[in-house]
């Protein structure tokens, strides 16, 4: 595009901010290119854009490669499998039909790419687990989520306890999946710790104490309560000897079917009083 010259304001040359005659007048600028958008002085003579005509540039350009892109994708409904969401969850809504243009986890302008430079450079070496609902809305789960323990059958769970029961399980033949989620009805669905195939059985491990674990806690045993599914609990204290606690608790002679099985007895009282007072 057409430049003046920066000093006098005759048509510039070349590339150069300035015409010829200021050119040999100032030898200096010589080396200096003027950006080919708005005539901002370069002092770096590879580029031909300044950072801010730069940026634009790539903006408008990741806008129509994103709407070509978007005219070949074939959606199709699906189950919606999403889990409950939990407080503390860092959540970014998304517009699935229009071009990228926010970071995934901050919704800060990314220039097209999938995250930010902060955040880029903030989680470049880490491992992200993120949650994606109904294609519009995605959340990083909290660190409290990244399994840290691999299974002797290659499960990765949370905690050495849940290693230890799954080991066990894997080596008693027993097949089971690790947090597979089930539906209690259209808005809710619940995730437990493992689910027992061939028996049809629920265990759960409470392995935590505090006020937000208990609530989820009694939660999830309402949830089993009302829907008459077969649960069997296990407590830290059971790994202190797992393989002889968890032959008796699984041992179909020990526990009920339909029932919340081998609760504390703080535990039993909280969810007896629960139910009544859903009942009343």
């Amino acid at each position: 595009m057409p430049r003046d010259c920066l000093t006098c304001g005759n048509p510039a040359f070349w590339k150069y901010p300035y015409c010829k005659p200021c050119l040999e007048k100032n030898k200096k600028e010589k080396d200096k290119i003027a950006c080919e958008q708005c005539g901002e002085t370069l002092n770096n003579p590879d580029h031909t854009l300044c950072y801010s005509c730069w940026t634009e540039q790539q903006r408008t350009l990741t806008r129509t490669n994103n709407a070509e892109i978007s005219k070949e994708i074939v959606t199709e409904e699906i189950e919606d499998e999403s889990e409950p969401l939990t407080s503390g969850s860092n959540r970014v809504i998304v517009n699935a039909e229009q071009p990228i243009t926010k970071c995934i986890l901050c919704a800060k302008d990314s220039l097209g790419k999938l995250f930010c430079k902060e955040c880029y450079f903030k989680n470049k070496n880490k491992v992200l687990f993120l949650q994606i609902n109904k294609c519009t809305e995605i959340i990083l789960k909290d660190s409290s989520y990244e399994g840290k323990h691999t299974c002797d059958d290659g499960h990765i769970v949370k905690s050495k306890s849940e290693m230890t029961i799954d080991d066990y399980l894997f080596r008693k033949n027993i097949k089971h999946a690790y947090e597979k989620e089930f539906r209690v009805s259209m808005d809710l669905h619940l995730k437990p710790d493992f689910y027992l195939q061939d028996q049809k059985v629920y265990l759960e491990h409470w392995g935590l104490e505090g006020k937000s674990y208990n609530e989820t806690k009694l939660f999830k045993m309402i949830q089993y309560a009302e829907l008459g599914k077969t649960v069997i609990c296990t407590y830290e204290e059971d790994m202190s000897n797992p393989s002889s606690n968890l032959d008796f608790k699984l041992n179909p002679q020990e526990y009920k079917e339909g029932e919340i099985n081998f609760l504390r007895p703080e535990d039993r009282r909280k969810l007896d009083e629960a139910l009544q007072k859903k009942r009343a």
